[in-house]
């Protein structure tokens, strides 16, 4: 026995008990709000991505984290560190790199990151791009590269036959956003979306692990949704897609366990009484044929699994006879329940059910913006293509097209 411990503790510290390791480092700074002392939102963005990588990474690999925000994030730091993973990264190696700052392309010498900068002098602090490439050029293995910047997708390298995958939050002429009521959750958009990503709202064909194929997938649209004035930009080698980069354990965002019930790590639906549902569902009257909802009003195809409602829908909704109001849903499926995150073009809803039977749903739904905005939703799920949907005096419909 004892000697069976010693080969374990010995396999243990050779670190072979790992298929391979996942180096992640995340760098955050806003040079102004670390300068007055201020609470950084970058600085926590990078913060808030450095723990969702590192605690939901697939138990196949050993996590090798590094966190460099605030005053840390200097480019001397920054080059030292990717300097020591080029060193220790080997071939089945993973590397994970993350931008939250200020990005801007300057003529004649291309894309930079701003980072700390070193006494006062903030152009000593760029990271240009060419710099950047040149130092991780020697890295074995794979290497992601994701970046909540301004004019990220100025970061892709011109040389066509990189090796790396990049995942940016905004194209070149664009501008990178991001929200500042909620502290609870990230700041960028981006940042959100990743977050949501990873702790499994990706998941869209319910494998309880997400790969950066439905990484990609997930933050190209929802990003977008989130902020409509930026586009995220990706460029994904065709054999890093099914790497996978999170194994769900939990889908709460929220670092204290059962604080947040959804798996978006937004606020909650304010749970009322049952009331204002059964009155809704007495009224019900479902008709599966001749229904608005059947017609296919949907061409865009998306990821997912035919046997589970979750995964992502384009929705629609009107009052009465009124005209429809589109956008795209996300739904997952927690401890219980279902939750549908819908975003249109001026709105953001989470929805809170629970199953009814016979594929019917229902429950509550909340506008994000504004709490008061809530009410009753009753659906049932047709197909794995259709859900109809009622609210106290109107339709809100769900279609998808899959892969």
């Amino acid at each position: 026995m004892k000697t069976c411990h010693f080969l374990t503790i010995l396999l243990l510290l050779s670190g072979s008990v790992w298929g391979a390791d996942l180096h992640v480092l995340s760098i955050g700074i806003e040079p102004d709000m670390t300068r007055k002392e201020e609470f950084d939102l970058y600085s926590n963005d990078a913060l808030l991505v450095n723990q969702a990588f590192s605690s939901r990474a697939p138990s196949s690999y050993r996590i090798k984290n590094k966190l460099l925000n605030g005053k840390h994030a200097t480019r001397e730091n920054v080059l030292a560190q990717l300097k020591k993973i080029v060193s220790e990264a080997g071939s089945k190696d993973v590397t994970i790199v993350f931008f939250s700052c200020h990005g801007d392309i300057e003529k004649n010498k291309g894309y930079y990151f701003t980072l700390a900068p070193k006494n006062g002098n903030e152009k000593a602090s760029y990271l240009y791009a060419s710099e950047f490439h040149k130092a991780l050029e020697n890295l074995q293995g794979k290497l992601i590269v994701i970046a909540d910047t301004c004019r990220a997708e100025g970061l892709l390298p011109k040389d066509s036959k990189t090796k790396a995958s990049f995942l940016l939050a905004s194209k070149a002429e664009e501008s990178s956003y991001g929200q500042e009521f909620d502290t609870k959750r990230p700041h960028g958009y981006f940042v959100n979306a990743l977050c949501e990503a990873l702790a499994g709202a990706a998941d869209f064909n319910n494998s309880k692990s997400v790969t950066l194929e439905e990484l990609q997938s997930y933050m190209d649209e929802r990003s977008h949704s989130l902020c409509q004035e930026q586009t995220a930009v990706s460029k994904v080698q065709s054999k890093h897609r099914s790497t996978k980069l999170s194994g769900i354990r939990n889908n709460s965002l929220s670092s204290s366990k059962g604080k947040i019930r959804n798996p978006f790590g937004c606020a909650d639906v304010v749970l009322k009484n049952e009331k204002e549902l059964n009155e809704l569902l007495k009224d019900l009257t479902l008709k599966i044929k001749g229904d608005p909802n059947e017609k296919d009003w949907t061409k865009r195809v998306v990821q997912g699994n035919p046997r589970s409602i979750e995964g992502e829908w384009a929705g629609r909704w009107r009052e009465g006879k009124g005209s429809w109001s589109s956008g795209v849903a996300w739904i997952k499926e927690s401890r219980g329940k279902t939750y549908l995150m819908f975003n249109g073009d001026s709105s953001e809803y989470l929805m809170e059910l629970k199953s009814l039977g016979k594929n019917r749903y229902g429950g509550h739904y909340m506008s994000l913006s504004d709490p008061s905005d809530t009410g009753a939703w009753a659906g049932v799920q047709v197909s794995s293509s259709r859900v109809d949907g009622f609210f106290q005096g109107g339709r809100w419909d769900f279609r998808r097209k899959l892969k």
